[in-house]
């Protein structure tokens, strides 16, 4: 059989642990019998973490959330207020390597009421390489990504054919010329 919190009144159902920088804890079953941690409300620290298996999954804090593992979501609002918003992808991450950080903008934006408004900004950090490529799958497909456009940290931008190979127009910053299919133009 079942057992059940009922709250059936009019007001709310409290659970309290009143003790000092004591814990609310929920457990389950481990999946082998066992008990382990679903959630926990720390009363030591002021967090409220969530658990999968026993793993901290989800933790608050004064500055908001932090998540182990990946997020699933159907959108993403950033709202930084009168501030700009950020999002940083951070490749220095044990086990992440800086062919991992990709970041994917699909769809619309929009500003002000009006489709398509306002600025997106793609800063790659000084440091190291820092050109930046623009990708897309081949045509028919099939394979990987292949090149579209490179922005070089020199300031040389390249556009690519079809084969993602050949750069089809090239931006020579220093020189301030452009090449057309290796020709100058």
């Amino acid at each position: 059989s079942n057992n059940y919190v009922d709250a059936s009144g009019v007001g709310h159902l409290y659970l309290r642990a009143q003790g000092d920088d004591k814990d609310v804890r929920i457990q389950s079953d481990n999946g082998s019998g066992g008990l382990t941690e679903y959630f926990q409300a720390d009363g030591s620290l002021g967090q409220a973490q969530m658990y999968y298996y026993g793993s901290q999954r989800l933790n608050t804090s004064a500055t908001g959330i932090s998540v182990t593992g990946g997020i699933t979501a159907d959108g993403l609002t950033v709202d930084a207020g009168a501030s700009d918003a950020t999002i940083t992808i951070d490749a220095g991450t044990a086990g992440v390597t800086s062919a991992d950080a990709k970041l994917q903008l699909i769809g619309s934006f929009s500003g002000s009421g009006v489709a398509g408004y306002g600025n997106i900004y793609l800063d790659v950090p000084s440091g190291g390489k820092s050109d930046m490529y623009f990708q897309t799958a081949p045509s028919g497909g099939s394979g990987g990504q292949v090149n579209r456009l490179k922005l070089d940290g020199n300031g040389d931008i390249n556009f690519y054919a079809t084969d993602g190979i050949t750069q089809a127009f090239h931006w020579d910053a220093a020189d301030e010329q452009l090449h057309v299919g290796g020709t100058t133009a």
